[in-house]
């Protein structure tokens, strides 16, 4: 099993953490995918999301499925080569959260951890913690279509995932239109993009988890720190959570021209 695939994240130790877990675990059948799913059932939601499909036209043919319920907080599967060499992996579990604001609780479907790995790539990885470069933009959309088919199909109220890195953060944000809970750490996430186009993502990313941008406030070495992100299926919910209050709490821990990039 790739290391990657094996990292967690308690949500009881991040040092920004604006949901808090029920104390039960949402799986009506234990022995089905998120308490949902048969094995068929997920394999044939792959299919129609065209996750396979689009991961075969990135030049992988012959392909199989593995899944494994670990625990009830680990579900996962992955896509593979004949030979065993994993390509794409993901992991979930569905919990009910306590919202911020009005909303209450929610289940969610938790994304713990997505890779996808291109393999037959001579490139070298583009972004911190890439072994391999990823399998592209098509394989993206796919896979958006294939959580999106997950949530309903487990009846979620929406989604959350911790990024690790800042250009996981982008990508829930830019792809899926994920937004951090915390007030506060949605207001340094936009600061940070303020270095943007100037400084191309890949470049950007790189610097931030290498120690080369600097918080001009305190004059201190910028450190990524975990936060929740999430997606609620409608705007009633979304507007629950992204109110009034906590838009004016964005705006007011903006800080222009915060960050400074060292080449």
């Amino acid at each position: 099993m790739d290391q990657k695939s094996k990292k967690d994240f308690n949500l009881e130790d991040l040092d920004i953490s604006s949901l808090d877990e029920d104390l039960h675990l949402d799986l009506e059948r234990a022995d089905h995918f998120l308490g949902h799913l048969t094995r068929l059932e997920l394999e044939r939601l792959i299919h129609q999301s065209g996750l396979m499909r689009s991961i075969k036209r990135a030049g992988y043919q012959d392909l199989e499925l593995g899944v494994e319920l670990l625990s009830p907080q680990d579900h996962r599967f992955w896509i593979q080569t004949v030979q065993g060499e994993k390509i794409y992996f993901i992991r979930l579990k569905a919990r009910h959260y306590k919202m911020s604001g009005q909303l209450g609780a929610r289940k969610l479907l938790s994304i713990d951890w997505v890779e996808t790995r291109n393999i037959h790539s001579a490139r070298a990885p583009g972004f911190p913690g890439q072994q391999k470069p990823g399998l592209g933009f098509a394989v993206m959309m796919a896979q958006k279509r294939m959580l999106a088919a997950l949530v309903a199909a487990i009846h979620a109220d929406g989604g959350v995932t911790v990024p690790e890195y800042f250009h996981d953060a982008i990508m829930f944000k830019n792809i899926f239109h994920f937004r951090f809970v915390n007030p506060v750490k949605a207001a340094l996430f936009a600061d940070l993009q303020d270095l943007m186009p100037a400084i191309r993502l890949r470049e950007l990313s790189h610097a931030i988890h290498a120690g080369r941008v600097i918080d001009m406030v305190d004059n201190t070495v910028f450190q990524w720190s975990y936060g929740e992100m999430v997606l609620l299926n409608t705007e009633e919910d979304s507007q629950l959570v992204f109110d009034a209050d906590f838009v004016r709490l964005v705006a007011t821990n903006r800080v222009p021209g915060r960050f400074q990039y060292v080449s």
